[in-house]
């Protein structure tokens, strides 16, 4: 993922211990405004980054205890919770449900549905019938999904153009990035 790699890249170029807390600072008040904004899939991906062994185990700068303040360790508490994989990822779940419009949802969890539906629900019933519930549980599925984008962000997010062309170059150049 992009974003991933862009999060992971911001706070490793830093050659400074302070100024990787800093950027991961940042990434944590980003994570919480995609948060606020009802962004899921953004919040997983910066989210993911911070988890990720790369960035979690910089344990120099996460302790630094005058740029990343107790608020922001407890900020990053609350988002590793939302986050829990527990009861299939219960918490992003209820909270994606109670969620008004607008909104974008983790793509992960629908995924996720849609392979458990297709795959571990039979095409027919045990007297060789086709299986309604499995079709009218996609189509419950798909049609849930798809009333996400219904509403547009417009009225929440003003867009910027030189912001818009400043992430597409960001974006563009983590995406070049090779996994290890």
């Amino acid at each position: 993922n992009n974003i991933v790699k862009w999060v992971q890249s911001s706070i490793l170029l830093q050659q400074q211990v302070a100024k990787r807390a800093r950027i991961i600072k940042k990434w944590i008040k980003v994570c919480d405004e995609l948060f606020n904004i009802r962004c899921f899939q953004g919040f997983v991906a910066v989210q993911c980054a911070l988890a990720s062994n790369a960035i979690y185990t910089l344990k120099e700068a996460w302790n630094q205890t005058n740029v990343l303040k107790r608020k922001h360790h407890t900020k990053y508490k609350e988002i590793k919770v939302i986050m829990s994989a527990s009861h299939n990822f219960e918490n992003l779940r209820r909270l994606q449900r109670e969620a008004h419009a607008p909104l974008i949802p983790y793509f992960g969890i629908f995924c996720k549905d849609l392979i458990y539906i297709q795959e571990g629900i039979s095409k027919r019933n045990q007297d060789g019938m086709i299986n309604w519930n499995k079709l009218w549980r996609l189509s419950e599925l798909i049609k849930e999904h798809l009333q996400y984008q219904q509403t547009p962000y417009n009225r929440i997010i003003e867009e910027e153009d030189a912001m818009q062309k400043w992430l597409e170059t960001e974006l563009r150049r983590a995406g070049m990035l090779k996994s290890e």
